[in-house]
């Protein structure tokens, strides 16, 4: 009895694994990090870590690049969010992020 109990569990909790939509879209990168995308909206997924290392929250990213000097490796994405556009940078050593941004349509004079 106690034996069907357990495969009975075992197999509802595989059964709602199965179930949960985690992201709309991934889309590979030629670094431990992905972009997911959901509900419309865009973050950093680390791979490695298994977790997302910004919200999803950019309205695009497009991966650039990953650079490594002097044994410092840091993953650069183009971003934009809001009426904003830039650069997003992960540190890969501990997943800090560094972003720049500037207005979409600066006025002009």
């Amino acid at each position: 009895m106690m034996k069907r109990i357990i495969i009975l569990a075992a197999l509802l909790l595989v059964a709602a694994a199965c179930g949960q939509r985690r992201f709309e879209r991934v889309i590979k990168t030629d670094s431990r990090y992905d972009i997911v995308c959901l509900d419309g909206k865009c973050g950093v997924f680390d791979t490695k870590a298994d977790s997302l290392v910004t919200k999803c929250d950019y309205d695009a990213l497009s991966f650039l690049k990953r650079a490594d000097e002097d044994s410092v490796a840091v993953v650069l994405f183009s971003c934009r969010k809001d009426d904003m556009e830039g650069m997003l940078g992960v540190l890969e050593q501990n997943n800090e992020i560094m972003q720049v941004m500037f207005p979409s349509h600066p006025d002009e004079d």
